[in-house]
């Protein structure tokens, strides 16, 4: 499916699976709900923006890069794995502000160029590390359970574009083999550390 320079006003879109499904150039989509099958070999975004309205993801999207989407005020659900939100250059192309994710599943996400404070996060076990760049000392410096320690690594090697990383600590806590409650306490070691509820 193709969708290109139009806008559309409270339409259902929905992306399936069995397609390529390409989002734009020059695309308004105004209190809209997606509604998408895809991975990220099945979508391709050239230039939408989304302003309201949902983006539901009913299979798990996994290391997808929102390049050329521009979201406002846009609530997310489903399970994103990997996935970067915002543009590490210029949020002219690429944007996300205002935004509802609380009720997604995010690991490994990454926000870029934006404001955080209008961003409402998933509760527990999500967790989210602050310019996490600046929480890297700290975890060169501890010992931490061996994938634990790999992802924060990861985590927070970023450069400052990178102003929020998500993980899903029920994720972490079974590769380390914890108990959900070991790895908050571990989690809460890092500065810029930002869990809601519990």
């Amino acid at each position: 499916m193709n969708i290109d320079y139009t806008e559309l006003f409270e339409k259902e879109i929905t992306l399936a699976a069995d397609e390529v499904n390409c989002l734009g150039p020059q695309l308004v989509f105004e209190n809209c709900t997606i509604r998408s099958a895809c991975d990220h070999d099945t979508l391709k975004i050239v230039g939408l923006q989304m302003s309201g309205g949902n983006f539901i993801q009913h299979k798990r999207l996994t290391n997808f890069q929102f390049d050329g989407a521009q979201f406002i005020d846009v609530k997310f659900s489903g399970n994103f794995i990997g996935c970067d939100f915002g543009d590490w250059e210029t949020s002219d192309r690429s944007s996300v502000s205002g935004c509802d994710f609380s009720d997604a599943v995010l690991d490994a996400c990454r926000f870029l160029n934006c404001d955080m404070q209008g961003i409402l996060l998933p509760e527990w076990p999500c967790f989210t590390i602050l310019h996490p760049w600046e929480a890297r000392s700290v975890v060169l410096s501890r010992n931490w359970p061996r994938e634990l320690g790999i992802t924060l690594d990861v985590y927070t090697d970023n450069d400052p574009e990178c102003v929020a990383a998500c993980g899903n600590a029920e994720i972490h806590a079974k590769k380390n083999q914890i108990s959900l409650d070991e790895c908050r306490k571990l989690l809460m070691l890092l500065p810029g550390l930002k869990i809601r509820g519990q």
